[in-house]
């Protein structure tokens, strides 16, 4: 029930609200991230049962590369939704043109509407003029990068993309926490700060092509080499505002790297790497693909190729952010004398794919993994990938309600905000608001549903006129079910304080 407040004079009256409201500003700030522990036992696949995972993968490129993906499509019996290759900013500018369109023509002219999206590797090596303002043997130091010396190619490569009909990922200046790579910043006696500063500078340039189909990945490896203080993979983050996608690169190299043998939760889900897609998940509210993954055969049942495909494809729903899965189908460094991650056949010149090995052990187990309903060729909208929170594993708040504790002031405005929000939720969840009888106070969601696997809605909480002075107890709904509740303080005047920032070393 209502609480009533009683006040002796005018002047009192004024000095408490401004107390309380300064007070309630402050409980307000540290409930906001409270909420119910209810947690659904299946949530971790409602996300993969309801956006699905994307069947992708890294084809080598070659002189007819429509019909290498087709052909593997036919092999896998499931059209890949996302293609990946690599390209370094040599083209700046050669002959006018600003980014190679041979693969994407050779696929649009296969495929047509119903191309794959394609993952760009793009790697800032290279850079020429008229591009840059100078030709780049090779890595192109981050300062240049930052100080614009190659903005004219980047405005032009996204209005290059822009103009055609394809979705593109553009994946870029990735494994920046791998000391080998050549744009890590250590090569430049540099840290991750101008990484970070490089990153944005690009990110800023490419979007103002204002292209609707470019989307920007950030891509570290799944681990750090070395591990040193200022080279974890988060140290590298650009921050939400810059990141559409989170790519992440992990491979079993096993005798190749003179690696124990280590299976798909070894790489991404153990204590060795921080559980890094869990970590990535509770730390940033970013879609993830897992941008190279693969492995090589092993000594035998059960650690040999087949197993570890299977059991990789099995895994992966349940980890909720990931909305795609890109298979490296090539040798490392398209090197036969390296790792072989293949599942198919490669070929250097036509579109010619065969199953691997002789018995197709490897592309019957890749085929069956990727036939379950989880895996579609379909990647969702970037709106509908991106989940409007964090989400930091088994017994997070599935539905939170923030802020807690509102005010609405009689005198106006006689209305306070509330956003609820569902993490993983399995079945679409109206609202509805419970006031304490008698009250004069209504609510309304907009909208007024939220979906799977998960959504936002606004709370407006409104106090007609003649609302007694009081706090009450409101019970947000679903389903019948109480969600949670926000304390509404109702006074007669509402004042707002700005409190100083203050700072102390």
């Amino acid at each position: 029930m209502a609480k009533t407040l009683g006040f002796s004079s005018s002047q009192n009256k004024a000095r408490v609200i401004k107390a309380a409201w300064i007070g309630l500003l402050l409980v307000a700030i540290l409930l906001s991230g409270v909420g119910s522990n209810a947690q659904s036992a299946a949530a971790n696949t409602v996300a993969a049962a309801a956006l699905k995972i994307t069947h992708g993968a890294h084809i080598r490129p070659t002189a007819d590369y429509g019909l290498e993906i087709q052909n593997f499509n036919a092999l896998a019996q499931k059209d890949l939704g996302v293609v990946m290759y690599f390209i370094d900013w040599s083209i700046a500018g050669q002959n006018g043109s600003y980014f190679d369109d041979f693969l994407a023509n050779k696929i649009q002219q296969t495929f047509g509407a119903n191309a794959p999206v394609i993952m760009l590797t793009w790697m800032p090596l290279r850079g020429r003029a008229p591009g840059c303002t100078k030709n780049y043997a090779y890595a192109i130091p981050l300062k240049d990068i930052t100080a614009g010396l190659c903005d004219n190619y980047i405005r032009n490569f996204g209005l290059a993309l822009k103009a055609r009909p394809e979705r593109y990922i553009v994946r870029f200046a990735h494994e920046m926490n791998l000391y080998s790579t050549p744009w890590s910043p250590r090569n430049f006696n540099q840290n991750a700060s101008a990484y970070i500063a490089m990153y944005r500078h690009v990110y800023d340039v490419l979007k103002s092509a204002n292209a609707e189909n470019i989307e920007i990945m950030w891509s570290p490896n799944y681990f750090s080499d070395p591990v040193v203080a200022g080279n974890d993979r988060n140290d590298y983050y650009p921050g939400d505002a810059y990141v559409d996608w989170i790519g992440l690169s992990g491979f079993n190299y096993y005798t190749y790297l003179r690696s124990p043998w280590k299976t798909f939760q070894d790489l991404y889900n153990s204590n060795s790497f921080n559980y890094v897609l869990r970590d990535l998940a509770c730390r940033y509210p970013k879609p993830q693909i897992l941008a190279e993954i693969g492995t090589v055969e092993g000594p035998g049942a059960p650690q040999n190729k087949a197993t570890w495909v299977t059991q990789a494809y099995a895994d992966v729903p349940t980890f909720p952010f990931v909305r795609g899965v890109v298979w490296f189908n090539d040798y490392a460094g398209a090197n036969p004398a390296d790792a072989d991650f293949r599942v198919t056949n490669t070929t250097p010149t036509g579109g010619e794919i065969a199953p691997l090995p002789v018995s197709g052990a490897w592309t019957t187990a890749y085929r069956q993994a990727i036939a379950s309903d989880y895996y579609a060729s379909a990647l969702p909208t970037l709106a509908e990938a991106t989940p409007p929170d964090v989400y930091c594993g088994a017994g997070q708040t599935l539905l939170t309600v923030s802020p807690k504790v509102v005010m609405i002031g009689l005198n106006g405005p006689r209305t306070a905000f509330s956003q609820v929000t569902g993490m993983l939720i399995d079945q679409e969840l109206s609202f509805t608001l419970q006031t304490p009888g008698g009250s004069l106070l209504s609510g309304s969601f907009q909208p007024p549903a939220i979906s799977p696997p998960w959504g936002q809605t606004t709370l407006t909480i409104h106090a007609e006129p003649g609302t007694p002075i009081g706090v009450y107890q409101v019970a947000v709904m679903s389903q019948g079910v109480e969600v949670d509740r926000i304390e509404v303080h109702v006074v007669e005047t509402l004042y707002r304080q700005y409190l100083p920032v203050t700072s102390r070393n």
